[in-house]
């Protein structure tokens, strides 16, 4: 019997702990996992997938595709990227997608997917992992409403909103603590007098009696639009209009912009008699015994407490509007940055583009020119061999050659000049009337050398003068570019023919 040896048990050793590895992050891991073969059946799931597909175990997902769960367009995305991985070999990372279903609501994800190798290297499938950042995404969108409601107001509205400054959550309480530590009510309201927030410690007297009837209610926004009036010296002070409380208020002023206004009030002084409230009880239309029970439920404060609370509230509401100041200024710089940085980033890819083109293009124009200049180079050798023998016979047919072989490196000399000028700007297009005909000639005769080199026919179907509106040096160009690559991909003993005709537009 076979004693396994020392290294066949090391090495038993290490698969039973590769394997243990595996299935922890198999059964443990909250983001999905999952193998794929080549037509992107699955393989293999973990938990998380299979609980995230509804399904009762990982091996359910066996032999199933994504068009078994998702949506068809999320699936048929999926596919093609899980093709596109295993035809380059190139892995995809972090790729923000949205998961379709059709059965509840989407989800965003950020998926990694990687081409599955066998032990010989050959691709057999692939692999990934996927985490769900549908929390990110609503945060970012939230965030990202914040600073355009901050930085791009809509048009002809230079004012920024309360919402887009403040948390109304965070503000309500704020203004309910600050109420329980003066003894004041307390409300927010636009600059005409709407609640912003829900009323803190009202009154009985304001919130269920007075409030309720439509004029007490118009008194009352009335009241509210005078106090949030802006005051820059200090918080305006005066009786209510809908009933007489004392009331107090202070505006939140943003770049000038006033955005709310905190009012506080309803408490009463000694000014305030019976006769007054059962008179405003009989203007309003509520029972006036009802109406003055609930007045003597209203706190009583001295006039100069009052007045004390009132400069607390404009002292915090001025440090308020300071810090919506310099918030509003920091969201606007952070979207200026962002434009700049997006601005930077598009500009780099555009550079790395253009130096693969030009890398590209010059070794295109390297290679096409070695055989010209070989051309010229040899026949000249030739010629001048000839000429010392005294041999003039082929001196014609040598010079020729060499004329076409120049020919052709100053048109592929002028078609980098050309590219050299598109890519700074600097080309110019000036239309002219010409002759179709005698620029396809031309173009012909140039390319004629290089033809024949390669065993392929030229032949220009254009007999008759064709007169267009173009600009020559740039239609030339592209002539010159169609021949050249139609000889390079045409095999010896082929045809290449040029026409045109003349289309309705």
């Amino acid at each position: 019997m076979h004693k396994p040896s020392t290294k066949e048990t090391e090495s038993t050793s290490i698969r039973n702990w590769d394997s243990y590895y595996l299935n922890a992050l198999m059964d443990y891991l909250p983001d999905v996992i999952f193998f794929k073969d080549r037509e992107s059946r699955f393989i293999r799931i973990n938990k998380a997938m299979a609980e995230k597909f509804g399904l009762s175990g990982p091996e359910e997902a066996i032999g199933k595709t994504d068009r078994d769960f998702f949506k068809f367009d999320h699936a048929d995305d999926a596919f093609d990227d899980e093709q596109e991985v295993m035809r380059t070999g190139q892995p995809i990372i972090d790729k923000e997608e949205v998961e379709t279903w059709p059965n509840k609501p989407s989800n965003w994800v950020s998926t990694t997917k990687l081409p599955l190798r066998n032990d010989q290297g050959e691709i057999i499938g692939t692999f990934g992992i996927s985490r769900d950042i549908s929390l990110r995404k609503l945060y970012e969108a939230s965030m990202l409403k914040r600073v355009d409601a901050l930085t791009n107001p809509a048009v002809g509205d230079e004012s920024v909103s309360f919402e887009a400054l403040f948390d109304l959550a965070s503000f309500q309480r704020f203004q309910d603590e600050f109420s329980n530590a003066t003894g004041v009510a307390c409300i927010t309201t636009r600059p005409d007098g709407t609640p912003l927030t829900n009323p803190s410690n009202f009154t009985r007297f304001c919130q269920c009696l007075v409030r309720e009837t439509e004029k007490g209610k118009a008194n009352c926004f009335k009241s509210d639009a005078c106090l949030g009036a802006p005051n820059p010296k200090g918080p305006t002070i005066q009786p209510c209009l809908s009933g007489g409380l004392w009331d107090a208020g202070a505006s939140i002023i943003v770049g000038g912009q006033h955005i709310a206004s905190w009012l506080i009030g309803q408490v009463r002084d000694e000014t305030q008699t019976d006769d007054s409230i059962r008179a405003y009880a009989r203007e309003i239309g509520v029972e006036e015994d009802l109406l003055l029970s609930a007045f003597n439920e209203v706190p009583s404060m001295s006039h100069a407490k009052f007045l004390q609370v009132a400069k607390w509230l404009y002292t915090v509401v001025s440090q308020l509007s300071l810090s919506a100041y310099q918030n509003l200024m920091q969201a606007r710089h952070i979207a200026e940055r962002q434009v700049v940085e997006k601005a930077l980033q598009e500009s780099e890819e555009r550079l790395k583009e253009l130096v693969a083109n030009k890398d590209k293009f010059f070794s295109i124009i390297a290679h096409d020119l070695k055989t010209p200049f070989n051309c010229i180079l040899g026949y000249s050798d030739l010629l001048v061999v000839k000429v010392q023998q005294e041999e003039f016979g082929l001196v014609k047919e040598y010079t020729e050659r060499i004329r076409q072989a120049s020919l052709q490196s100053m048109n592929l000399l002028g078609n980098l000049l050309e590219w050299s000028r598109s890519q700074t700007g600097r080309i110019a297009f000036v239309p002219q009337c010409i002759d179709l005909v005698c620029l396809v000639d031309s173009v012909m005769d140039l390319m004629a050398d290089t033809a024949s080199q390669k065993g392929v026919e030229l032949k220009s179907e254009l007999l008759s003068p064709v007169m267009v509106n173009v600009d020559e040096a740039m239609l030339g160009t592209v002539l010159r570019n169609l021949v050249s690559n139609a000889i390079k991909f045409t095999k010896a003993g082929g045809m290449i023919r040029l026409s045109a005709e003349m289309r309705d537009t």
